[in-house]
């Protein structure tokens, strides 16, 4: 059996806090972003009884350190499993208000909140939203270079008679001169430039702006698109078209499991299995996989070929092959066409053909490219492909492999990445010279690599808060507290007496980028989902204070006798070192947290694998 207790937090004062949970049995504590319900996220969580009102049994009792505005509704949940015929059922939630993010906790016993700051779930209504939604992923325009991105949305109301037009960007190159709502030719449909200087009254509450007697046929036909345009990009820096969505405001119902017969000994079958885990397949290979013997729960030989292709070595990498081939050129000597030759080699006579599809997809989704500053570097983009490679499926020797969330830490390190989207040697701002951290990484890693632009329901149609409208998953300022995480990496290099440098490194190309710890921002920043990761207590580089083997984090690093190339992992436990490592394992975990993570994901490789349109059931 189980409860579920829900109502308000209401903070007395605009600050960061910490939440803890205390139980006789499991126990996890939600709480939303907002006083919306559908926007709830799992703060704390107890697995086994901690005894009642104490704190600090179990690790994942404490929230993150979360900052929320003064006199306003945050939604929650307390779902408890109560053991059957328990008598002495008990939960309790503990709460501090703590500036300075140290989390000195809360005595066994107390620190429950208080019913001065709860209020009883009102049971709010839901404004039934009639019409059409349209949305829009704002990216840059053809041709143009920027760090720029947003959304926007639209609700056209039943009749087609009014529509109200929401939008939100950042990043830009250049000051902003124009935006609105374009059709066919460029033809100017709704103008909201001028509407912000002559038609405040056309403005709704909530940030929209409303648009009379909307351009429907060009939203119905896909041809309407929002543009802004800057000083330096005066036909368009960033714009999107926008396509018919889908969303709803309670969890859709869970579908059914779809009836499966196995075609697995049938030459099309066969045939369509292995055009989409390889690339490309004879009648040998048709042959070959049919001869298997089913195995799995569904007695089926696509269990069997594909257990098999997790279980052989990775030895179709490019960067041995890249660096076997030095071209004459002394200007290029590893040229883009090194690491092609190497890739189609491993594409059409690999034998770990499903791996090479999945790296394949992943290279589709975290993007980097050979056009523009990693041209003609092919140890750069040999180095980011063998990534994939080594990371989409389990690997033997490499830590991680095989998850997500691994997989986009070590793209988040590649100096590839680190170079196209400007991580590499990111330094800290200086608000005396107005310097901020590049936001461009921080931007892109949510956008287009992890959660994507809204919330999701597991089936990946839009999440919907009470009036029908989508639900960001991250503002301009978490982009700004993401960036600051990035500060400090630069080329891989090695360590001096187990501590991380100080400053940047000379070029590396093959190994992952190195935190250079003076250049990394030391302040408070805001993560997604309201958490607020404390500032650094200790400052200098010159403490040498540290934690107990086994509490610090590991970091891969050039063998300072093989050179680059080759790796030696090392536990860093020095305390002033540790605090950018922390926080950057922190902002992925909280990313790849994000329920919105997989179906966003989930969609894009089924789109490369299996088909182009997959259907929200079978995306769930």
């Amino acid at each position: 059996s189980g409860q579920r207790l829900r109502g308000y937090i209401i903070p007395p004062a605009t600050g960061n806090y910490y939440f803890w949970i205390a139980a006789n049995n499991k126990a996890d504590l939600w709480i939303s972003n907002n006083n919306e319900p559908v926007n709830i996220v799992r703060r704390a969580y107890v697995t086994a009884d901690t005894g009642d009102k104490i704190w600090n049994t179990q690790t994942t009792q404490k929230s993150p350190w979360l900052t929320l505005i003064g006199g306003k509704k945050y939604y929650y949940e307390v779902r408890h499993l109560c053991p059957v015929g328990s008598a002495s059922d008990y939960v309790a939630v503990g709460y501090q208000q703590d500036p300075t993010g140290t989390g000195s906790g809360i005595a066994d016993g107390s620190g429950t909140i208080p019913s001065s700051m709860l209020a009883p779930f009102d049971y709010p209504v839901t404004t039934a939203v009639a019409g059409t939604l349209y949305t829009t992923t704002l990216s840059p325009a053809s041709g143009v270079t920027t760090s720029a991105s947003g959304y926007s949305y639209i609700r056209v109301n039943q009749a087609g008679t009014q529509a109200i037009v929401h939008f939100s960007y950042g990043g830009l190159s250049y000051p902003a001169t124009q935006a609105g709502i374009y059709g066919t030719g460029g033809a100017l449909l709704f103008d909201i430039t001028a509407t912000d200087k002559f038609h405040p009254e056309l403005k709704t509450a909530d940030g929209g702006y409303t648009w009379n007697s909307p351009n429907t046929a060009a939203l119905l036909g896909g041809t309407a698109y929002f543009s802004v345009q800057t000083t330096g990009n005066p036909t368009g820096e960033i714009n999107g078209s926008f396509i018919a969505s889908v969303g709803s405001q309670i969890a859709p119902a869970a579908p059914s499991y779809p009836t499966w017969s196995d075609d697995s000994n049938t030459d099309i079958g066969a045939a369509r299995f292995l055009a989409q885990a390889t690339f490309g397949a004879s009648q040998t290979d048709i042959n070959a996989l049919k001869a298997l013997t089913p195995s799995g729960s569904y007695g089926s030989r696509y269990r069997t070929w594909i257990d098999a292709q997790f279980a052989l070595p990775t030895n179709s990498l490019t960067v041995p092959d890249v660096l076997a081939n030095l071209q004459s050129n002394t200007m290029f000597p590893y040229q883009n066409i090194q690491f092609w030759n190497s890739w189609w080699k491993n594409a059409m006579s690999g034998p770990d053909q499903l791996r090479q599809r999945v790296a394949f997809a992943l290279s589709q989704i975290l993007v980097t490219s050979d056009q523009g500053p990693l041209n003609n570097n092919g140890r750069i983009l040999a180095d980011y492909y063998d990534t994939m490679v080594d990371y989409g499926l389990p690997t033997a020797g490499k830590s991680g492999s095989g998850s997500f969330r691994s997989l986009l830490k070590q793209v988040t390190l590649t100096s590839a990445m680190g170079i196209y989207l400007d991580m590499l040697n990111n330094t800290k701002g200086d608000i005396t010279i107005g310097r901020s951290a590049n936001e461009n990484y921080a931007r892109e890693i949510m956008q287009l690599f992890s959660v994507g632009l809204y919330r999701l329901w597991p089936d990946g149609t839009l999440m919907l808060d009470s009036q029908g409208n989508p639900m960001p998953t991250y503002t301009q300022e978490e982009i700004k507290g993401v960036a600051k995480v990035f500060t400090g990496w630069s080329y891989g290099t090695t360590l001096n007496n187990g501590r991380l440098p100080t400053g940047t490194a000379s070029t590396d190309y093959l190994d992952p980028m190195v935190l250079g710890t003076g250049n990394h921002d030391l302040g408070t920043k805001l993560l997604l989902n309201n958490v607020m990761f404390p500032a650094a207590t200790i400052t200098s580089q010159s403490d040498t204070s540290t934690v107990a083997a086994g509490q610090g984090v590991v970091v891969q690093t050039v063998d300072p006798a093989l050179g680059q190339g080759n790796l030696i992992s090392t536990e860093i436990v020095n305390k002033y070192d540790l605090y950018g490592l922390k926080e950057l394992e922190t902002s992925h975990d909280i990313i790849c947290d994000s329920s919105s993570v997989g179906p966003y994901i989930c969609r894009q490789l089924i789109q490369r694998m299996v088909t182009s349109n997959p259907q929200p059931a079978y995306l769930q």
